[in-house]
């Protein structure tokens, strides 16, 4: 009899999940139909497209055909990782140009895995499509299968759906790297948390190929590895293997910069065509406390001034001082990190990009909002996220 109830439980649990999948994607179903029906009801921001990006694959639009939607997630940064998946980095020399230099910027692994998606289906608009949408249902199960385990089912299913339906969620539903960024984290701060050490620096190690926007969760991971190993909890071979699955793949992209460009830190260098920070980065400080005072003088949204990220800055903190004695401490120091590492070596452009993945945040608001106030919570955000959208897929940046 007890078997019968176990297996029961089992059967009812997963298809309440699978029941919850299936609303979840019928949602994002009626995102993309919010951008088919409604894309025209914004207007496309020329500027934008022939001056603040650069263009891979045109817009269709330009070329006066009707619109595409998977042409027009391909965005701004977008369109460097689709060129970096196709093409790959080129070897620089004297007379190489500003886009092949630029893509250096971009790290590796989003591209990669693209590429070896193109390698079969052959359009790369249809690969990086079918990988950000694979990436949400991924991202769906990891959540609800980590977060489940030190909070409980309700807890992670109300913290998915608002991270996933936050105002700025659109970039892991384009061609950019939110997407793999927040399953390796889910994933490095689960094994992290259970001081799973290999595990853990793997998905670390991932991260840090992935972007530099974390580049603070390596010190965080350091000092948990050393301080168990004074603490006995770990043995050396532990710390020494740990160390090495770490800074393997960093160590590999950093040599293929030298073997391509002549520096080791070329990825670096390349940041500064869009960063004056980039060759001095904690320069970046004082220009961000300078935004700060000038607050009240700023626009409401643009590149890189910017009152909708101070405010988003704010939120943030504010959101992480509250949580603090909620969140389990690695879990809090997790999301430290993911607010403070981008502030330290650039200005405050994407920060709201930045942290549509701070998952612990969407735990704790999971955990505060109740009842009637959770659905006005997720519904506003809902409805925002259908107007970014429409704004983001006609060269407004929303991020």
């Amino acid at each position: 009899m007890p078997s019968l109830i176990l297996i029961n439980r089992t059967i009812n649990s997963f298809l309440k999940l699978h029941f919850q999948f299936i609303i979840f994607i019928t949602l994002n179903i009626l995102f993309f139909f919010n951008i088919l029906i409604f894309h025209s009801k914004v207007s496309f921001n020329g500027f934008n497209y022939n001056i603040n990006s650069n263009h891979f694959i045109e817009d269709v639009r330009t070329e006066g055909k009707s619109f595409s939607l998977l042409n027009s997630l391909g965005q701004f940064d977008a369109q460097w990782y689709l060129k970096i998946a196709r093409e790959g980095y080129a070897k620089i020399s004297e007379n190489s140009g500003e886009s092949e230099q630029m893509a250096y910027a971009f790290f590796p692994f989003y591209p990669l895995i693209i590429r070896l998606f193109n390698s079969v289906i052959k359009d790369i608009e249809v690969s990086a499509f079918l990988i950000s949408n694979l990436l949400v249902a991924i991202n769906f199960f990891s959540f609800i299968y980590i977060i489940k385990k030190h909070f409980s089912y309700e807890i992670s299913l109300k913290a998915i759906y608002i991270l996933f339906f936050f105002p700025f969620a659109i970039f892991f539903r384009s061609y950019y790297t939110e997407g793999v960024y927040l399953v390796l984290l889910l994933w490095f701060s689960y094994f992290l948390l259970e001081k799973k050490y290999y595990k853990s620096s793997l998905f670390l190690s991932l991260l840090n190929i992935t972007k530099a926007s974390g580049f603070l969760l390596n010190l965080l991971f350091i000092y948990l590895a050393f301080r168990d190993f004074h603490k006995r909890k770990i043995r050396l071979s532990e710390l020494l293997i740990s160390a090495f699955l770490l800074f393997v793949p960093f160590m590999i992209w950093v040599y293929f910069n030298y073997h391509n460009t002549g520096s080791f830190i070329y990825f670096l260098l390349a940041r500064s065509y869009w960063s004056p920070f980039a060759k001095f980065p904690f320069l970046s400080i004082f220009n961000n406390l300078a935004l700060i005072f000038l607050f009240p003088f700023l626009p409401l949204h643009l590149f890189h001034f910017s009152q909708v990220d101070i405010i988003t800055v704010f939120i943030f903190l504010l959101l992480l001082i509250k949580s603090k004695k909620i969140l389990p401490r690695v879990y809090w120091l997790v999301s430290l990190c993911l607010w403070l590492s981008p502030l330290l070596v650039s200005d405050t452009m994407s920060f709201s990009r930045y942290q549509s993945v701070n998952f612990p945040i969407f735990i704790y608001l999971s955990q505060i909002l109740k009842g009637k106030q959770y659905f006005i919570v997720l519904s506003i955000f809902f409805l925002l996220l259908m107007i970014t959208s429409l704004f983001f897929v006609n060269w407004w940046w929303v991020g």
